[in-house]
Protein backbone atom coordinates (compact mmCIF):
# COMPACT_ATOMS: atom_id res chain seq x y z
CA UNK A 1 0.00 0.00 0.00
CA UNK A 2 1.26 3.49 -0.84
CA UNK A 3 2.00 5.84 2.02
CA UNK A 4 2.47 9.59 1.93
CA UNK A 5 5.02 11.30 4.11
CA UNK A 6 4.08 14.86 5.01
CA UNK A 7 6.89 17.20 6.09
CA UNK A 8 6.74 20.71 7.55
CA UNK A 9 9.60 22.95 8.71
CA UNK A 10 9.12 25.39 11.58
CA UNK A 11 10.57 28.92 11.59
CA UNK A 12 13.48 27.79 13.80
CA UNK A 13 14.39 24.93 11.44
CA UNK A 14 12.70 22.08 13.31
CA UNK A 15 11.23 19.49 10.96
CA UNK A 16 7.99 17.61 11.61
CA UNK A 17 6.80 14.58 9.67
CA UNK A 18 3.63 12.59 9.56
CA UNK A 19 2.92 9.45 7.56
CA UNK A 20 -0.51 8.62 6.22
CA UNK A 21 -1.92 5.86 4.06
CA UNK A 22 -5.23 7.48 3.20
CA UNK A 23 -5.18 11.18 4.16
CA UNK A 24 -3.57 14.17 2.53
CA UNK A 25 -2.49 17.15 4.59
CA UNK A 26 -1.69 20.53 3.12
CA UNK A 27 -0.83 22.46 6.28
CA UNK A 28 0.64 21.91 9.73
CA UNK A 29 -0.06 24.25 12.63
CA UNK A 30 2.85 24.67 15.04
CA UNK A 31 3.48 26.80 18.09
CA UNK A 32 5.65 27.16 21.15
CA UNK A 33 4.02 26.34 24.48
CA UNK A 34 3.39 29.46 26.53
CA UNK A 35 5.09 29.41 29.96
CA UNK A 36 2.81 32.19 31.23
CA UNK A 37 -0.27 30.04 30.52
CA UNK A 38 1.41 27.11 32.28
CA UNK A 39 2.08 29.25 35.36
CA UNK A 40 -1.54 30.44 35.33
CA UNK A 41 -2.78 26.83 35.20
CA UNK A 42 -0.63 25.98 38.21
CA UNK A 43 -2.49 28.57 40.28
CA UNK A 44 -5.75 26.75 39.57
CA UNK A 45 -4.14 23.35 40.22
CA UNK A 46 -3.64 24.26 43.90
CA UNK A 47 -7.38 23.77 44.44
CA UNK A 48 -7.01 20.24 43.06
CA UNK A 49 -4.22 19.48 45.54
CA UNK A 50 -6.49 20.52 48.44
CA UNK A 51 -9.31 18.37 47.06
CA UNK A 52 -7.00 15.37 46.63
CA UNK A 53 -5.72 15.68 50.19
CA UNK A 54 -9.27 15.79 51.56
CA UNK A 55 -10.03 12.63 49.61
CA UNK A 56 -6.95 10.89 51.05
CA UNK A 57 -8.12 11.86 54.55
CA UNK A 58 -11.61 10.53 53.89
CA UNK A 59 -10.17 7.22 52.70
CA UNK A 60 -8.17 6.93 55.91
CA UNK A 61 -11.15 7.91 58.07
CA UNK A 62 -13.26 5.20 56.44
CA UNK A 63 -10.36 2.75 56.69
CA UNK A 64 -10.58 2.37 52.92
CA UNK A 65 -13.51 -0.03 53.07
CA UNK A 66 -16.06 2.40 51.67
CA UNK A 67 -14.04 2.98 48.52
CA UNK A 68 -13.29 -0.63 47.61
CA UNK A 69 -15.94 -3.27 47.06
CA UNK A 70 -15.21 -6.90 47.68
CA UNK A 71 -14.89 -9.00 44.56
CA UNK A 72 -17.34 -11.87 44.11
CA UNK A 73 -14.62 -14.53 44.09
CA UNK A 74 -12.35 -12.74 46.54
CA UNK A 75 -11.61 -14.18 49.98
CA UNK A 76 -11.79 -12.02 53.09
CA UNK A 77 -8.01 -12.10 53.38
CA UNK A 78 -7.52 -10.97 49.77
CA UNK A 79 -10.04 -8.17 50.25
CA UNK A 80 -8.43 -6.97 53.47
CA UNK A 81 -4.99 -7.03 51.84
CA UNK A 82 -6.30 -4.95 48.92
CA UNK A 83 -7.95 -2.43 51.28
CA UNK A 84 -4.74 -2.16 53.31
CA UNK A 85 -2.67 -1.63 50.16
CA UNK A 86 -5.10 1.10 49.05
CA UNK A 87 -4.87 2.84 52.44
CA UNK A 88 -1.08 2.64 52.46
CA UNK A 89 -0.97 4.06 48.94
CA UNK A 90 -3.10 7.01 50.03
CA UNK A 91 -0.98 7.55 53.14
CA UNK A 92 2.11 7.59 50.95
CA UNK A 93 0.49 10.18 48.69
CA UNK A 94 -0.14 12.38 51.74
CA UNK A 95 3.66 12.52 52.22
CA UNK A 96 3.35 12.90 56.00
CA UNK A 97 1.27 16.08 55.85
CA UNK A 98 -1.69 16.55 58.19
CA UNK A 99 -3.03 19.80 56.75
CA UNK A 100 -4.57 20.23 53.31
CA UNK A 101 -3.10 23.72 52.89
CA UNK A 102 0.41 22.57 53.87
CA UNK A 103 0.11 19.68 51.42
CA UNK A 104 -1.16 21.97 48.64
CA UNK A 105 1.62 24.48 49.29
CA UNK A 106 4.22 21.71 49.11
CA UNK A 107 2.83 20.21 45.88
CA UNK A 108 2.45 23.66 44.29
CA UNK A 109 6.07 24.50 45.18
CA UNK A 110 7.18 21.23 43.52
CA UNK A 111 5.12 22.03 40.41
CA UNK A 112 6.51 25.58 40.18
CA UNK A 113 10.06 24.26 40.58
CA UNK A 114 9.48 21.70 37.81
CA UNK A 115 8.07 24.41 35.53
CA UNK A 116 10.99 26.74 36.26
CA UNK A 117 13.38 23.89 35.42
CA UNK A 118 11.54 23.22 32.15
CA UNK A 119 11.76 26.90 31.18
CA UNK A 120 15.47 26.96 32.07
CA UNK A 121 16.09 23.81 29.97
CA UNK A 122 14.50 25.49 26.97
CA UNK A 123 11.45 23.22 26.77
CA UNK A 124 9.32 26.26 25.97
CA UNK A 125 11.62 27.39 23.14
CA UNK A 126 10.80 24.40 20.93
CA UNK A 127 7.92 24.29 18.48
CA UNK A 128 5.26 21.59 18.81
CA UNK A 129 2.78 20.42 16.21
CA UNK A 130 -0.67 21.51 17.28
CA UNK A 131 -2.29 19.70 14.39
CA UNK A 132 -2.37 18.81 10.72
CA UNK A 133 -5.02 20.07 8.33
CA UNK A 134 -6.12 19.21 4.83
CA UNK A 135 -7.34 22.70 3.97
CA UNK A 136 -6.08 26.23 4.70
CA UNK A 137 -9.33 27.30 6.41
CA UNK A 138 -9.12 24.36 8.83
CA UNK A 139 -5.51 25.22 9.61
CA UNK A 140 -6.52 28.85 10.30
CA UNK A 141 -9.34 27.68 12.58
CA UNK A 142 -6.95 25.44 14.52
CA UNK A 143 -4.37 28.22 14.81
CA UNK A 144 -6.89 30.73 16.15
CA UNK A 145 -8.23 28.27 18.74
CA UNK A 146 -4.72 27.49 20.02
CA UNK A 147 -3.63 31.02 20.87
CA UNK A 148 -4.31 30.65 24.62
CA UNK A 149 -1.82 27.84 25.20
CA UNK A 150 0.73 28.56 22.48
CA UNK A 151 2.75 31.56 21.33
CA UNK A 152 4.28 32.13 17.91
CA UNK A 153 1.61 29.98 16.29
CA UNK A 154 2.38 29.45 12.61
CA UNK A 155 0.65 27.74 9.72
CA UNK A 156 3.17 25.86 7.61
CA UNK A 157 2.90 24.53 4.09
CA UNK A 158 3.42 20.78 3.93
CA UNK A 159 5.53 19.00 1.34
CA UNK A 160 4.48 15.49 0.37
CA UNK A 161 6.50 12.53 -0.77
CA UNK A 162 5.07 9.15 -1.70
CA UNK A 163 6.66 5.82 -0.94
Amino acid sequence: MTKTIHTATAPNGQTFTRTSHNRTYSHAVVGRKCPKAAFNRLAVTRVTYVSNFKYYLSVEAAKGAVYITKGRNETDGEYEARVLAYRLDNLERMEGFTSATDYADHKAAQAYAALDAAVARGDYDQFHVIGWAGRPDLAAKLASSSSGHYVDVAILEVTRTTK
